[in-house]
């Protein structure tokens, strides 16, 4: 297991919510949402490998072993019944972790989640066009400057070794793991206007799963969630 910065506080409720961040951000993300809670719950923080205060991830991470760390991080603890929030990147992990292990998630909560992909001919041509840029650095037509000028404000900013895994990540298609999500509800938390996780994604998960639930804010894109942290706050205080 890789070393993890988590923090959990504990209060003897028998119910758990796990925060799960999306790239780029960390465990710390969620803290104004957490402030809304009503005490009713155990809260578990994490920042996922290579970010916030955790140990960087490994070459060969991709999105199923970020779940299969975070799977090992909750039998340490000892976590059995679960309300599981993700974000983004994390709610790709959410989706994992409820349709391939056997944890207890009661109440799975996704926003502005990631995790199903549309062919889209703009895009795949940039990237044919990066590789092709990338190429000719390889073999010096061209000065590597240039590839800074294509990928996106994500890649920009991650190690060689991150943008592997990261170019790994966005390329897994999870839509077959989606239909067997087994938590009791599911809660689709999104803006109609997010443009990183379009709003098709959350009309393909709903189509896909039983007993879910799209619940729309207005204002906030794809941190929709975090403009709103009252209302989500107490989405999550009403599910006990």
């Amino acid at each position: 297991m890789i070393k993890m910065n988590y923090e959990y506080v504990n209060n003897n409720s028998g119910i758990t919510v796990v925060f799960l961040h999306g790239w780029g951000l960390n465990g710390d993300s969620f803290n104004k949402i957490i402030s809304g809670l009503n005490g009713n719950f155990s809260i578990l923080k994490v920042d996922l490998p290579g970010f916030g205060r955790s140990q960087n991830a490994k070459d060969y991470f991709d999105t199923h072993e970020y779940a299969y760390q975070i799977f090992l991080l909750l039998n340490k603890i000892n976590i059995k019944n679960i309300i599981l929030v993700g974000h983004s990147f994390g709610g790709r992990l959410a989706i994992l972790l409820t349709s391939i292990y056997n944890i207890n998630v009661s109440n799975l909560i996704l926003t502005s989640s990631a995790g199903i992909n549309r062919f889209d001919i703009k895009k795949w041509m940039k990237v044919k066009w990066f590789k092709f840029i990338k190429l000719l650095t390889k073999i010096k037509l061209i000065k590597e400057e240039k590839l800074k000028k294509y990928g996106s404000q994500d890649y920009k900013k991650l190690s060689s070794s991150m943008r592997q895994i990261f170019i790994k990540i966005v390329n897994q298609d999870l839509r077959k793991f989606v239909k067997k999500i087994h938590a009791k509800n599911i809660y689709l938390v999104w803006d109609k206007k997010d443009k990183d996780t379009p709003y098709f994604i959350c009309k393909k998960i709903y189509k896909l799963t039983k007993n879910s639930k799209i619940v729309l804010y207005k204002n906030g894109g794809h941190f929709v969630a975090f403009n709103n942290p009252n209302k989500f706050a107490n989405l999550i205080n009403c599910l006990v």
